[in-house]
């Protein structure tokens, strides 16, 4: 699965939980300057993860409907891996009974 991580600046502990859990590829835009609002979704994108913490409301409504119009699922959530964990899962459909609505059983 290829991700798309939106906002942020150091994301590599978030990176390596991703590739942990069964991402591929992942590639990240910091979403500080104006022209990344206007950067193009990449074709091989299979998922997106915005941060919100670092992601003005302009720039992640745009992501949203893009990803809308592009069927790309996404999740929004703060830069806590714990709560990337819970949201990827549920992005890849495969919760790992983290005590969210998503859990099995």
């Amino acid at each position: 699965m290829s991700i798309l991580i939106i906002g942020g600046d150091k994301t590599d502990r978030l990176e390596a939980l991703l590739r942990s859990l069964g991402a591929t590829r992942t590639e990240h835009w910091d979403g500080r300057r104006n022209s990344d609002c206007h950067r193009e979704i990449p074709s091989h994108t299979e998922g997106i993860i915005m941060l919100t913490d670092y992601l003005n409301h302009n720039a992640m409504n745009r992501f949203k409907r893009t990803a809308k119009k592009q069927k790309i699922p996404f999740v929004c959530g703060k830069r806590g891996t714990a709560q990337i964990a819970c949201e990827f899962s549920k992005l890849a459909g495969m919760c790992r009974g983290c005590g969210c609505r998503n859990a099995e059983g």
